[in-house]
C-alpha cells in the first residue's frame, strides 16, 4: 500500500512541475529534480539526480534550454507517463523487484531489455514478444528498447498498447512511419522513438516535432567513424535536427578502446552543458545504470532470431534462445551472478 501511497504523490508533483515549467521553467526544474533527491531510495537514483541538481547550479547550463524546447515541444501526456514508467517503475518499482529475484535466484537481470525485433515473427506469432515482456514485467524490468530495421513501424503498436506501465524506446532504421503510427505513439504516451541518423533524418525528425513526440538520433559506430566521433563534428552535423536525445551504439566490431574513447567524449559534452541535448553512449551507460542498481552490471538483449546478445557478443545454443526457453531460463544459463 505504501508504494501506491508514494507513486500517487510523485504524480501530483510531476504533474505541478510539468505545469510549472511554462511560467517559471529554471525554478520548476530545479524543483523537480529536488523532489527526485527527496523520493529517491536507490543508488542510481541519488547519483544521477545528486549530477543534475550540481549541473543546475551553472545558470548557463545548456540543460535549461533543452527542458525548456521539451516542454514546448512535446506533449505534456508523454512527458509524464513516459517519466513515471523510466523513472518510478523502472528505477524505483522494478529494481526493488529485480534485487530481490537476483538474490533469491542467483542470476542477473538487466534492467533493460533491448530486442531486436523480426517483423514477421511479430506479424505472424505476436505472442511471441508479448510473452517476453510479460516475462520480464514478472522479473522487475519494465524498460524496453526495441530495434526495428527495413520495416513498418506500426508493427510494434501491440506491444505499446499491450504495456502501459512500460517505457519503451524504438530505434528505428529505414522502417516506414506513417501517419497513423505518429498518432498512436502520441496516444499510447509511453515511447521515445530515435531514428538512425543519416542523410534522411531531417523530414521524419521535423514530423516528430511536429506531433509533439519525445525523439532522439542514435548511430551505429566502428573504427571508422573515430575521427568524426571524437572530434565532436558528428555531434555538430546532427544538432540542426533539434533531437532531445542522442544515442551511439557500437557495432559488433568495434574495439574496446574506441567504445572507451567515444565515452570519455560523450561524458565531456554532457559535462561542458553546452549542447541543448542529452547524448548517451548506450553500451557503456546501460552498464553503468545496471551496476548502480543491482551490482553486477548486466547488459544483454535478444537478436531477431532469438539468440542471446550480451556485452562479450551473441550466443547460440537452445538453452539461450528466448524463442526456445522462457527468460527466467534463459537468464540461468547466460547470467550467473558473480557475488
Amino acid at each position: 500500500m505504501q508504494k501506491d501511497i508514494t507513486r500517487i504523490l510523485i504524480e501530483a508533483m510531476l504533474d505541478k512541475s510539468l505545469r510549472d515549467l511554462n511560467s517559471n521553467s529554471r525554478r520548476a526544474v530545479r524543483n523537480l529534480v529536488d523532489m527526485g533527491v527527496h523520493f529517491s531510495k536507490g543508488r542510481f537514483q541519488k547519483y544521477f539526480l545528486s549530477c543534475v541538481q550540481t549541473m543546475l547550479q551553472n545558470e548557463e547550463s545548456a540543460y535549461y534550454d533543452l527542458i525548456k524546447d521539451m516542454t514546448e515541444h512535446v506533449d505534456r501526456k508523454i512527458l509524464f507517463t513516459f517519466g513515471m514508467n523510466l523513472g518510478y517503475n523502472g528505477c524505483t518499482k522494478g529494481a526493488k523487484v529485480i534485487r530481490e529475484v537476483e538474490k533469491k535466484n542467483g542470476y542477473n537481470v538487466p534492467w533493460a531489455l533491448s530486442l531486436w525485433v523480426d517483423q514477421e515473427k511479430m506479424l505472424h506469432t505476436p505472442d511471441t514478444y508479448q510473452q517476453i515482456i510479460r516475462q520480464g514485467s514478472e522479473l522487475g524490468i519494465y524498460v524496453y528498447l526495441l530495434f526495428l530495421e527495413n520495416g513498418q513501424a506500426e508493427t510494434l503498436l501491440p506491444l505499446l498498447k499491450a504495456w502501459p506501465d512500460c517505457a519503451f524506446v524504438l530505434f528505428l532504421k529505414n522502417t516506414e512511419i506513417s501517419d497513423e503510427f505518429v498518432e498512436a505513439v502520441r496516444r499510447c504516451s509511453n515511447t521515445m522513438i530515435s531514428i538512425y541518423a543519416d542523410g534522411q533524418t531531417d523530414t521524419v525528425c521535423e514530423r516528430l516535432r511536429e506531433s509533439r513526440l519525445l525523439y532522439g538520433l542514435h548511430y551505429g559506430y566502428g573504427e571508422a567513424d573515430r575521427e568524426k566521433l571524437l572530434n565532436g563534428k558528428w555531434l555538430e552535423e546532427n544538432l540542426e535536427k533539434r533531437p532531445y536525445f542522442t544515442f551511439l551504439i557500437p557495432d559488433d566490431s568495434c574495439g574496446e578502446q574506441l567504445q572507451e574513447d567515444v565515452y570519455q567524449q560523450i561524458l565531456s559534452v554532457r559535462n561542458s552543458q553546452s549542447h541543448a541535448v542529452f547524448c548517451i553512449e548506450l553500451k557503456r551507460d546501460l552498464q553503468r545504470i545496471d551496476a548502480a542498481i543491482s551490482e553486477d552490471a548486466c547488459l544483454l538483449g535478444f537478436n531477431g532470431d532469438g539468440s542471446i546478445r550480451t556485452c562479450k557478443g551473441t550466443e547460440s545454443g537452445a538453452d539461450r534462445n528466448i524463442f526456445v526457453n522462457g527468460l527466467e531460463e534463459v537468464l540461468r544459463f547466460s547470467a550467473p551472478r558473480e557475488r
